[in-house]
């Protein structure tokens, strides 16, 4: 019997999952501020920006190897009082090669701590609904960073964003010892892993990488393609703002559906909300058509996202897939802008729609494929014996 995610414990998990995700977020304020700092062009800014998240993507994946028997209590505290020594040091660095060390240093620590919050989803009970729950407390920070972010780099200059960054890690420091240990001993035969369970995982982490590939490419040109219908940067702007709340009620959504739908139908919801989205932000269709998917591309993630994870955990008691789910997540994130880029040189915006739209329906079928192999095998099907 699984036990349930409360307290300290809980508020330290949704907290610090949110500081794994802290070099996207901020990732256009670290270029403008390196930017100004040391008189990059946007060439050499990309390759350090993409430097860090592909560490982060390289620690998680090493990570998730060895996560189910390590402390994830005591790797935690260490990533985050890494993580806030690089941030302190950044705000401090004046040659451009150190600061760019202390990035990497960075990308290591929220690699760490990525391993560990995803690592946790085989412990506890409902895990589609803390995943859920994380993403309503990310929308909460991040629209506050994002907020307060600007008005730091107007008083304090281009290290703004590194002391929003600093705070951040210093409440991750307070919380981090109440985050659970959740590690399992040497001698547990729980990573030996049967057939059935190996097909359907892999699967899954097939489905999550090509979700989060479609999800970077379709974000990656929303600029370009809300020009060709004529919409401003302004209204755009709103748009994004309108996606990061409409998360939220996803979220609660998500939380309160729980295993009432079972494992697989949310996953398709979600994936089908998104192909939506890529056609209606890249097919050229209306103004309002493009308004009302951009507002939708975070909705549908929040909902089918959680219950990848989930599906996951119940596969792998020891936690590894999930975590290696977190660093798929990162490499797909990370590979996205390229191939929209490769996609765009070729024929302009509409197939950057198209091509985010063919992999969500292969994320389909490969659920679909996770599906029948567990059944096929005899497995009961996730959540079957919680309905």
């Amino acid at each position: 019997m699984k036990s349930k995610l409360v307290g300290l414990e809980k508020c330290a998990v949704l907290y610090l999952a949110t500081l794994g995700w802290l070099p996207n977020y901020l990732l256009p304020y670290d270029v403008m501020t390196a930017m100004k700092r040391f008189s990059l062009t946007e060439d050499h800014v990309g390759w350090l920006a993409s430097a860090q998240l592909l560490v982060l993507s390289l620690t998680a994946l090493l990570m998730s190897r060895w996560i189910s028997r390590l402390s994830k209590r005591t790797w935690s505290m260490g990533a985050c009082f890494l993580g806030f020594g690089a941030t302190a040091a950044m705000i401090f660095a004046h040659d451009l090669y150190i600061y760019a060390a202390l990035k990497i240093v960075f990308g290591v620590a929220a690699g760490v701590l990525v391993a560990c919050v995803y690592g946790l989803a085989s412990y506890y009970e409902h895990p589609e609904k803390w995943f859920a729950q994380a993403a309503i407390v990310i929308a909460v920070v991040y629209g506050i960073a994002m907020y307060v972010a600007p008005l730091l780099i107007g008083r304090y200059g281009p290290t703004g964003a590194e002391i929003v960054q600093l705070a951040m890690m210093a409440l991750g420091l307070v919380l981090s010892p109440k985050m659970p240990a959740a590690s399992l001993s040497w001698t547990t035969n729980m990573t030996q892993k049967s057939r059935t369970r190996s097909i359907g995982i892999v699967w899954m982490l097939a489905a999550v990488f090509a979700l989060f590939i479609s999800q970077s490419v379709t974000i990656s040109f929303a600029g370009p393609s809300s020009h060709s219908l004529m919409i401003d940067d302004e209204k755009l702007g709103l748009t994004f703002t309108i996606a990061a709340l409409i998360q939220i009620p996803a979220a609660v959504l998500t939380n309160w559906m729980g295993n009432r739908a079972g494992a697989f139908k949310p996953i398709y919801w979600g994936l089908a909300i998104l192909i939506g989205t890529a056609l209606g932000m890249y097919e050229g269709w209306s103004r309002w058509g493009f308004f009302v998917a951009l507002s939708l591309i975070n909705a549908g993630v929040v909902i089918a996202n959680p219950y990848l994870l989930s599906v996951l955990a119940e596969l792998d008691e020891t936690g590894e897939s999930a975590a290696l789910a977190g660093s798929i997540t990162n490499f797909g994130l990370a590979v996205g802008p390229a191939l929209a880029s490769v996609v765009f040189g070729f024929g302009g915006v509409r197939p950057v729609g198209w091509t985010a739209a063919g992999l969500l329906v292969l994320a389909i079928l490969m659920v679909l494929a996770a599906s029948r192999s567990i059944t096929q095998y005899g497995r009961t099907p996730p959540f079957a014996e919680r309905a």
